[in-house]
């Protein structure tokens, strides 16, 4: 120890100095380490009466107090005899000894009380932990002002434990839609709707039940007129499955086979003459679903007229048609859905009902009806209000918004206008009946 200390007495360099003090150091201790011990309230009182003594008695008496009295003897020897210039420095090696002394001391206490900080990512990522300050900042800060700052790290109580940041590639995520994207980075499972575009009407296909979630057109006058020249023949026209849709999900003709049930149109080919390919389109089977005989060619078939007679007591009219799958109470009080299935893979639902949303617009006014007509045939003539439905009702029962744009509390009912007393026949003459199949 006595070897080290003349060595400290004949070489003031301060870098040495601390790879005396702590080893051989990889990079030059960090500023903070300077600042906290300058600034301790342990080494304050040290550093003021090194400083103001500035013999070789008081340095020999400052150097002993920081490395003991059997390391300073020698020390103290050669500072008797050493140069003013000399002694001076010893004075400085005593001034910087003290305040390591204390320094040391209080990290060894410091860390008895709080957990070491968190060590960089390995990953090496810059932005994971602040640098070190500029030394150029510290300067400009008076000593006093430096002290208050600092304060906190040697408070009695200890701090609590530093909270690592997370790195910049963490994969946590910081909203529901950024964990959304993270688990279902994969895909989305659905269930999924296949959109159908044509030249007469819109529609989207429902795949698990093989029947279209509503289909729309838009009617008027001008449209339901046949062209002069080339006017569509629906005897052209024949039932096609849809090859848009995957083929795992489709529906084709021949799962109508011996079924029992016809294959229903939702939008009618009557309801379409602007040109071959717009009825061919009708009879795509994402347009059909499974229709009792006496239904489809009864009753739904003139209701579908009485629709389309509309256009002529309004300018134009919308229209949404689909199935429904509605409860039915049993002997028991309690309601069931139940439905049949039919088709090769027995995958085709029958709904139970249909439904028709009627906007018609005349003079900028809004008229809205709904209709439920069930899936099954009557020996009777019935009136059109019969199946009046309110359009909510209709919305529940189908998870469907008809026309969210339309302001219901303004809109009234179809009926203001049309005649909703009419009779719907209960069976289609010979004639319409070909026409339909």
């Amino acid at each position: 120890m006595t070897a080290l200390v003349e060595r400290l007495l004949v070489d003031l360099d301060e870098r040495d100095f601390f790879v005396f003090l702590f080893g051989q150091p990889t990079k030059p201790p960090p500023l903070r380490t300077h600042m906290l011990t300058m600034t301790s309230p342990r080494t304050l009182p040290i550093l003021r009466r090194a400083s103001s003594n500035n013999n070789s008695n008081n340095s020999a008496a400052a150097t002993k107090r920081a490395f003991g009295a059997r390391s300073s003897s020698r020390a103290a020897a050669a500072a008797t005899t050493a140069s003013p210039r000399f002694r001076s420095g010893l004075s400085l090696v005593a001034v910087v000894a003290a305040a390591a002394a204390a320094t040391v001391s209080f990290f060894t206490v410091s860390t008895s009380q709080e957990d070491p900080a968190p060590a960089p990512p390995a990953s090496g990522n810059a932005d994971a932990f602040p640098p070190s300050p500029d030394p150029a900042l510290f300067a400009q800060v008076p000593a006093q002002a430096a002290t208050m700052s600092l304060l906190p790290f040697f408070s009695s109580t200890p701090a609590s434990p530093p909270v690592a940041p997370r790195p910049a590639d963490s994969s946590v995520a910081d909203s529901p839609v950024d964990r959304a994207r993270q688990i279902l980075q994969h895909g989305f499972p659905g269930p999924k709707s296949d959109k159908l575009y044509n030249l007469a009407y819109a529609g989207a296909y429902d795949r698990r039940t093989r029947n279209a979630h509503w289909v729309a057109e838009r009617l008027t006058r001008d449209s339901l007129k046949r062209p002069d020249e080339n006017p569509p023949d629906r005897q052209k026209s024949h039932f096609r499955e849809n090859m848009d849709v995957p083929e795992d999900f489709r529906t084709k003709s021949f799962d109508y086979v011996a079924s029992g049930y016809d294959r229903g149109h939702l939008v009618p080919a009557a309801d379409v003459a602007e040109s071959q390919q717009a009825v061919d389109e009708t009879f795509l089977m994402t347009n059909i679903s499974p229709q009792l005989p006496q239904f489809n060619r009864g009753i739904w078939f003139s209701f579908e007229k009485f629709i389309r007679n509309l256009v002529f007591s309004f300018d134009e009219v919308f229209v949404v048609t689909g199935p429904l799958y509605l409860p039915k109470q049993e002997e028991n009080g309690k309601y069931y859905v139940k439905y049949e299935v039919i088709g090769r893979d027995k995958t085709i639902a029958v709904p139970t009902h249909f439904f028709k949303i009627a906007l018609g617009i005349k003079d900028g006014k809004s008229y809205l009806s709904g209709f439920v007509l069930p899936n099954e045939g009557t020996d009777r003539h019935v009136s059109v209000e019969t199946f009046l439905t309110p359009v909510a009702a209709v919305e529940r029962a189908s998870g469907i918004d008809f026309f969210p744009n339309v302001d219901r509390r303004k809109a009234e009912s179809i009926c203001k206008v049309a005649n909703c007393s009419a009779s719907l026949a209960f069976r289609a003459i010979v004639k319409d009946v070909l026409e339909l199949e």
